[in-house]
C-alpha cells in the first residue's frame, strides 16, 4: 500500500488560544512544463522473471525508484508496492533475486536502512526479511546469491565493514557466518563476486584471495592467494559459473589482472593465461559461453584480443584480433545468440561495427556495415545472455539516419534490420543508456527513451523480433514536471518575500530557467540573464539562499559561476565565476559556496565578494550572532588530497584561524555555536586519529579540548527528493541538543552546556544498542522538535520541553511501521514538516498542539487518495509557504500555501465556531 509524506502544520499555543479550524489550501503557482520529466533517476531497471510475470524496479517520476511488474500487457503493468513513501528510491539494487517462488532484493523504506526484503508480487506479501544495522548509515552491501538451501548476501552491520551472512528468508534464520572481523576470519570482510558453485557451494573473493563455502563457518576456507577483481553490477558481468567451473578474473603478484578458472579445490584453481605477460595484466570483465567453449576478452601487448578456453591452462588462446590481422579492432563482446558470438570491433575503415563468430578465426566476420559514415554500433549496447531471440540477436545500432535504434540480426546482412524507430530525432539515442533485455517466451522486453508531444519519457518495449511486433508495453513516466532530478530551486524575495524565485525546466527546453513569480499563473515569468551557454543549477533540492536583500544560485557552462538577483534584469550580476562543486552554506547573513577549489563568501554583492583565506572547500558551518566554525578543507597536502580542519571565524568577513587540523581524516557534519553568558561556545565531534571525540571550544586553540569519548550519527542511505536536512547542533535553553553514540546505547539523544560535567545522555529512547537515531532538530517557541525511531511507532515526531524526557508527539502511521517526518520548518508558532502516512500519503497536514484538541488534521488532499504529492523544497516567506508537489496530474510544479491564513480565527471573523476549544 503507498503511504503519503504530508507535510504537517503543526501549531504551538497556550491553552485556550484560538485558532483556524479549517486549514487553508494550497494552490499550485503555474504549470511550468507540460514535458515529461524523463525519471531516470530510479535504479537500473533489469528484468526478472517469477510465475507468469517479469519484475523490474522503476521510477514513475512520482515514487522514486520502487518494484514493477508485468505481465506484458498495458493495464498489467503496475508498481507493486511503494515501499519508501513518496519521491524517494525504495530499490536500491537493479538485480533481483528469485529464490523458492519469491524475489529477493536489498531495498530502503526511508527509516532503516538498505536491508533484505522479499516479495511475492504482491503490496501485502512484500515485507522486511532483515534489518541488519543499529544505524541507518549500515546495512545490506550487494545483493543476496541464491543457493539450493539458504541465501548468501553481504551485509555491515555496523562493526568491520561488510561480512558474509546466510538467510532462509526469515528474521530468525538470518545470521553472520562468523565475526567479520579480518583478524579472526580473514575471509568474513568484504565478499564480493559471490557465486553458487553447486547445490549449497558457493565461491566467492575476500580480502586478497578466493574462498569457498558451505554456509558455515568451519566449511569456510581459502582456495588460492589470487584477489578476486569486482566488476559492474551488471547481469552478465563478473564472476561466472560455467559448466561447473567459477571464471573469474583476478589479480596476483606475480601476473597483474588476468583471467582464472576454479573448480571449488585448491589443485583445481589456476590461471588461465597471463595474457599480458608481466604485472601489468589484461583487462576484461565478461565470459561468454558458446558449445563448450568459453570466451572472454583480455588486452594484450598487441591490442584488445578474444580469447577462448575450455577450462584449462592449456586450451587458452587467443582466437581473434591482433593474431589474425585485425590490430586495431579493440572487440568488445556482446552476446551469444544460437551458434555465434556477437561482438563490436572496428573495421578497416576505422568505424566500430556488429561482428559475429562460430568461435574460430575463419569464422569471424563483419555482420553488416551499418553505417557507412560512422560507429555502427556502441561498444557497450548488450550485455552477457539478455537479447538472444532463438538463433537471432537483438542490438542496439546506429545506421546514419535514425540515431540509436533497436535492430535485430541472423548473423548475415541480409538477415539485419530495424526493428522500430522510436525516436524521430537521430541526435537522441532511443535507448535507455543502461538499458538490458530479457527473453521472455520467445519475446524480447527491453527499455526505451521515446518521443511524443509532451516531451521525452522511457518505457519497456516487448518485441517478437519482428517490425511489426515491437511495441510500446507501456508508459512508466507520464509525469510533466517542472522539477526533475535534484536540480529544484526556490527563494522567497521582493516586498515582504511575497514573491518567489524559481529555477525550473521550462517545455521544449534543454536546461532549467530562472523563473519570477507573485504566486499568480500569469505573474510567473522567465528571467534569462545568462549567455546561450548557461544555465541556472542549484545543485539541490535546499531552497536558494538570500543574501544582503539578493537571491544566489549558480549557472552551469562555459562561463558558470555565482550569481545575486533582485528578481529583474538589471538587478541580477554574476559575483564570481567557476563552477560550483558543493551546496551553499548560510552564515549569518552571508553565504559560503566552493567555486573551482575556492571558498567564497558573499554578502550579495560583487564588492562584498571574496575567497576565504586558502580554504578549498567547505563541508558544514555552524554560526552565532555572525560568528561560528567553519569545517573546511585547505590545498592538496603532500600524501593526501586535501586537509581538514575546524576553523575559527570571528566575524562575518573576517579571517579564519584554525582550531584542530583534522589532516586526511574525517569528522561528523555536526557542529553547534552559541552565546553562553555572551561568551563564545562552540561544540564539534571529530575523529583525532584514536576514536572519536565530543570538543568544545572558545574559539581559540587552546581552548579547544575533547570532552569525551563519542561517535557522531550518521544519516542512512535514503536518496529522494526531499529537502536536506540542516546539519548544525541546536542551542536549546542553555543546552546543545544533538544525535550521538557511546557504542553501549547506539544513535541517541545527547545533550551538553559545554561542559564535561553537562554532557550526559538526554535519553534511551531505543533501550539497548539499537538507539533511535535522532534527527532534524528543529526549536520552537518553549519546546525542541525532532525525529526519532523506536520498535515500538517506528520512526516519528517526537518533542523535549527541556525537562524530563522527550515524548512522542503522535504516532502518524500506527503501529511499528513509520511516518519518516522531514524538512522540519519553523515560521512563527507553526512548524512544518513532512511524514507519511497510509490513507493520504504525502499530503499537506495540520498538527495542533493545545490543551484543548491535540489532533492532527488533513490540509488538503493535493494528490487524492493514498497516492503521494511529496511535497518538496519547502521555503518560507513572510506568510507563504513555497514548495513542489505534484497532484498526480501536471506532475512536479510550484505551489504556494497562504500562511497567514491560518490564523483568521474566530477574533477576526467573529466567527465563534473557528475557534480552538470551542464547544
Amino acid at each position: 500500500m503507498q503511504r503519503i509524506a504530508s507535510l504537517l502544520l503543526v501549531t504551538l499555543t497556550a491553552g485556550g488560544y484560538p485558532l483556524a479550524a479549517d486549514w487553508p489550501s494550497p494552490r499550485m503557482v503555474a504549470d511550468l512544463s507540460a514535458t515529461f520529466s524523463l525519471a531516470l533517476d530510479g535504479p537500473a531497471p533489469f528484468f526478472t522473471p517469477l510465475g507468469d510475470a517479469t519484475y523490474f524496479f522503476a521510477s514513475d517520476g512520482v515514487h522514486g525508484g520502487e518494484l514493477w511488474r508485468t505481465d506484458f500487457t498495458a493495464g498489467g503493468t503496475s508498481m507493486v508496492v511503494d515501499l519508501c513513501p513518496g519521491n524517494c528510491n525504495g530499490g536500491y539494487q537493479g538485480r533481483l533475486t528469485v529464490w523458492k517462488d519469491a524475489l529477493y532484493f536489498l531495498a530502503d523504506d526511508g527509516s532503516r536502512g538498505r536491508n533484505l526484503w522479499r516479495s511475492d508480487g504482491t503490496a501485502g506479501g512484500t515485507q522486511l526479511v532483515y534489518d541488519f544495522a543499529a544505524s541507518r548509515r549500515f546495512g545490506a552491501c550487494d545483493p543476496p546469491v541464491a543457493l539450493d538451501s539458504f541465501l548468501l548476501i553481504s551485509a555491515n552491520d555496523g562493526g568491520n565493514g561488510c561480512a558474509l551472512w546466510r538467510s532462509d528468508g526469515t528474521p530468525q534464520g538470518t545470521w553472520p557466518i562468523a565475526d567479520p572481523d579480518p583478524d579472526v576470519h580473514p575471509w568474513a570482510s568484504g565478499p564480493r563476486e559471490i557465486r553458487q558453485l553447486s547445490g549449497d557451494t558457493a565461491l566467492f573473493g575476500a580480502g586478497d584471495s578466493l574462498w569457498r563455502t558451505d554456509g558455515t563457518a568451519a566449511g569456510t576456507f581459502e582456495l588460492a592467494s589470487v584477489r578476486v577483481r569486482g566488476q559492474v553490477s551488471l547481469p552478465g558481468f563478473g564472476a561466472r559459473v560455467i559448466d561447473g567451473i567459477y571464471y573469474f578474473f583476478g589479480d596476483h603478484e606475480n601476473t597483474g589482472h588476468e583471467a582464472w578458472r576454479s573448480d571449488g579445490s585448491a589443485a583445481g584453481t589456476q590461471l588461465l593465461a597471463d595474457a599480458y605477460p608481466g604485472t601489468k595484466g589484461s583487462t576484461g570483465n565478461l565470459f561468454l559461453s558458446l558449445g563448450d567453449r568459453v570466451f572472454f576478452r583480455a588486452r594484450t601487448a598487441e591490442g584488445a584480443t578474444i580469447w577462448s578456453t575450455t577450462g584449462t591452462p592449456g586450451s587458452t588462446l587467443p582466437v581473434w584480433g591482433p593474431v589474425s590481422g585485425y590490430p586495431n579492432a579493440n572487440p568488445r563482446l556482446l552476446n551469444v545468440a544460437g551458434s555465434r558470438l556477437y561482438f563490436a570491433a572496428y573495421d578497416a575503415s576505422n568505424d566500430r561495427e556488429l561482428w559475429s563468430s562460430d568461435g574460430t578465426t575463419a569464422g569471424t566476420q563483419r555482420v553488416i556495415d551499418l553505417n557507412p559514415t560512422g560507429d555502427g554500433i556502441s561498444p557497450w549496447s548488450l550485455a552477457a545472455d539478455t537479447t538472444a531471440l532463438g538463433d537471432r540477436l537483438i542490438f542496439w545500432g546506429d545506421d546514419g539516419q535514425h540515431g540509436v535504434e533497436p535492430w535485430i540480426t541472423d548473423g548475415i546482412e541480409e538477415g539485419t534490420q530495424l526493428l522500430a524507430d522510436i525516436m524521430s530525432d537521430p541526435e537522441f539515442p532511443s535507448r535507455y543508456p543502461a538499458s538490458l533485455a530479457r527473453t521472455i517466451d520467445d519475446q524480447v522486453l527491453f527499455w526505451a527513451i521515446q518521443e511524443d508531444a509532451g516531451g521525452y519519457f522511457f518505457s519497456p518495449w516487448l518485441s517478437d523480433g519482428t517490425p511489426p511486433g515491437t511495441r510500446e508495453l507501456a508508459k512508466i513516466d507520464q509525469q510533466t514536471s517542472a522539477f526533475i532530478s535534484h536540480s529544484y530551486g526556490v527563494a522567497p524575495f521582493g516586498p515582504r518575500d511575497r514573491q518567489a524565485l524559481i529555477i525550473a525546466w521550462p517545455e521544449s527546453s534543454g536546461w532549467p530557467k530562472l523563473w519570477t513569480s507573485t504566486g499568480a499563473p500569469k505573474e510567473t515569468t522567465i528571467l534569462d540573464p545568462f549567455a546561450p551557454d548557461e544555465h541556472p543549477f542549484e545543485g539541490s533540492n535546499r531552497p536558494l539562499p538570500s543574501a544582503g536583500g539578493k537571491t544566489l544560485f549558480a549557472t552551469q557552462g562555459v562561463d558558470g559561476g555565482l550569481w545575486a538577483t533582485d528578481g529583474t534584469l538589471g538587478g541580477s550580476e554574476r559575483l564570481f565565476e567557476g563552477s560550483i562543486s558543493f551546496e551553499f552554506e548560510r552564515f549569518g547573513n552571508s553565504v559560503f559556496a566552493t567555486l573551482d577549489e575556492h571558498l567564497v563568501q558573499t554578502d550579495g554583492t560583487l564588492l562584498g565578494t571574496r575567497t576565504v583565506g586558502d580554504l578549498t572547500g567547505l563541508a558544514s558551518v555552524a554560526e552565532t550572532a555572525g560568528q561560528g566554525l567553519l569545517r573546511a578543507f585547505t590545498p592538496p597536502a603532500e600524501h593526501h588530497d586535501h586537509d581538514l580542519g575546524v576553523w575559527f571565524l570571528p566575524a562575518e568577513m573576517g579571517e579564519p584561524s584554525l582550531l584542530l587540523d583534522l589532516g586526511d581524516g574525517d569528522s561528523s557534519h555536526l557542529m553547534g555555536a552559541a552565546l553562553a553568558n555572551d561568551v563564545f561556545l562552540g561544540i564539534f565531534l571529530a575523529d583525532l586519529g584514536d576514536g572519536w571525540r565530543l570538543i568544545r571550544t572558545d574559539g581559540t586553540p587552546q581552548g579547544t579540548e575533547p570532552l569525551l569519548p563519542l561517535a557522531p550519527c550518521e544519516p542512512g542511505p535514503l536518496s529522494d527528493l526531499r529537502s536536506v536536512e540542516p546539519t548544525a547542533i541546536p542551542y536549546f535553553q542553555g543546552r546543545f541538543v544533538f544525535c550521538g553514540n557511546d557504542g553501549t546505547h547506539g544513535e541517541e539523544i545527547w545533550s551538553s552546556d559545554g561542559t564535561l560535567a553537562g554532557t550526559s545522555l538526554l535519553a534511551d529512547l531505543e533501550p539497548g544498542p539499537l538507539g533511535s537515531h535522532p534527527s532534524s532538530f528543529k526549536p520552537l517557541g518553549n519546546s525542541l522538535f525532532f525525529v526519532a525511531q523506536t520498535s515500538e511507532v517506528g520512526r516519528e515526531l517526537w518533542r523535549w520541553s527541556g525537562q524530563a524526557s522527550p515524548v512522542l508527539v503522535e504516532d502518524l502511521h500506527p503501529g511499528s511501521e513509520s511516518s519518516i517526518p522531514q524538512s522540519l520548518t519553523a515560521h512563527g508558532q507553526t512548524l512544518l514538516f513532512t511524514a507519511s502516512t497510509p490513507e493520504h500519503g504525502l499530503e499537506l497536514r495540520g498538527y495542533r498542539w493545545d490543551a484543548f484538541d491535540p489532533t492532527i488534521q488533513l490540509v488538503h488532499d493535493i494528490n487524492p487518495g493514498p497516492a503521494s504529492s511529496s511535497p518538496i523544497g519547502l521555503a518560507l516567506g513572510e506568510g507563504r509557504l513555497w514548495f513542489a508537489a505534484t497532484d498526480g496530474v501536471h506532475g512536479f510544479e510550484p505551489w504556494v500555501l497562504e500562511l497567514d491564513a491560518l490564523f483568521v480565527d474566530g477574533f477576526e471573523s467573529g466567527d465563534m465556531s473557528r475557534w480552538t476549544g470551542s464547544p
